[in-house]
């Protein structure tokens, strides 16, 4: 440490009449001290000699906090990559165990060894999560998204001039079109003790990862194939679905007709209308010919009136069921002789008698 003196001149450095002494001549390598400066200097040392080793004992008061803080550093270091890890495990978990895929029987991934446990909870609402975030948009009240006619509960006819208008259609409760539900959720566990300074609570590693696992296909709406009306499964429209009991009884009565229909002795004389069994070896499907209502209507009157007995209606199209069946059966014939011309030689009897055919079905009205 530097010392600092101080010089201070003595009553005998003056003379007689208050000048300056002369200068004493001085011997070399040696200073002069004075009283005052000696007196200083001895202050200044034994100050410094006073405040050694307290930075030893300083170090010692904080080394326990340094310890304490530099293991939570290393615990939060050696969880922080486990808490990840977890994160991906519950990502594989879930997205190996959707429709179609046979990931779950495969072993754990080689970094997530036991104890830690990985899979598959059952299918639940997302909204049953929590941090649900899905729900809430889904359901936060955007018109499009609320739109009754996919979401339900009712549809109202609101057409002004309708005789159907305020007239209500429920429907049924498949949420086909319900985002939260049918969520594929894959877990992670582990409980990992701290690396140091074990005594403090465990980590708890258990993460979720949820999936959307609805396709919307026709098997999992109930349907036996993919060309069926949607219409059947989602709206209440049929006659026992709606409560009304007249048009019950109108119901009843069409089934009596149908069950009437089906008896009929000579209903295998029809099946040429639409199950012929020539088709199908040429290459062609078999023609349905009957006619159905061309429209829908929620009144009855207008239905009787309009879509059956009206013009163009289903009475009207009945008659000319005959000439459609016969334009079928021309291309049928047709396509036999283009078979029988190829032949070498070709089948000119059977060329002719499908021509003969043929120009007996062009003269069907």
């Amino acid at each position: 440490m530097r010392r600092s003196t101080i010089h201070v001149r003595s009553a005998s450095s003056f003379g007689p009449s208050g000048g300056l002494a002369p200068a004493q001549p001085r011997l070399a390598g040696r200073r002069r001290f004075s009283a005052a400066s000696l007196q200083v200097s001895v202050c200044n040392s034994w100050k410094a000699r006073t405040r050694r080793g307290l930075a030893p004992l300083e170090l010692v008061l904080c080394l326990f906090f340094f310890l304490v803080m530099m293991a939570l550093i290393i615990n939060f270091g050696t969880t922080a990559p486990w808490h990840i890890r977890g994160q991906i495990v519950a990502r594989n978990a879930a997205w190996r165990t959707l429709r179609g895929r046979a990931g779950a029987a495969y072993p754990n991934p080689s970094n997530w060894w036991p104890p830690a446990t990985m899979g598959a909870m059952p299918p639940i609402a997302l909204n049953n999560l929590p941090n649900d975030l899905v729900g809430q948009t889904w359901n936060q009240g955007d018109p499009h998204i609320m739109e009754p006619a996919f979401r339900g509960p009712v549809i109202t006819d609101q057409n002004l001039g309708n005789q159907a208008k305020g007239k209500q259609i429920q429907m049924n409760d498949r949420q086909y079109l319900e985002m939260v539900n049918q969520a594929v959720v894959g877990t992670a566990n582990l409980t990992k003790a701290m690396p140091l300074i074990s005594n403090l609570r465990k980590a708890n590693i258990n993460p979720m990862h949820a999936v959307l696992d609805h396709q919307w296909r026709y098997s999992e709406m109930g349907f036996g194939y993919n060309d069926n009306w949607r219409i059947n499964g989602w709206y209440r429209f049929k006659a026992n679905e709606l409560g009304d009991s007249n048009l019950m009884n109108l119901y009843l009565e069409y089934q009596l007709a149908d069950q009437k229909l089906q008896q009929n002795p000579g209903i295998r004389a029809l099946q040429t209308l639409d199950r012929d069994n020539e088709f199908p070896p040429w290459g062609l499907s078999s023609p349905d010919v009957y006619p159905t209502v061309a429209g829908c209507d929620a009144s009855p009157q207008d239905v009787a009136g309009t879509l059956i007995s009206g013009p163009g209606g289903l009475i009207d199209r009945i008659g000319g069921v005959p000439r459609n069946l016969a334009q079928a059966f021309i291309g049928l014939y047709t396509r036999q002789i283009q078979y029988y011309k190829s032949q070498q030689p070709p089948n000119q009897a059977m060329i002719q008698q499908l021509q003969n055919s043929i120009q007996q079905l062009q003269q069907v009205p």
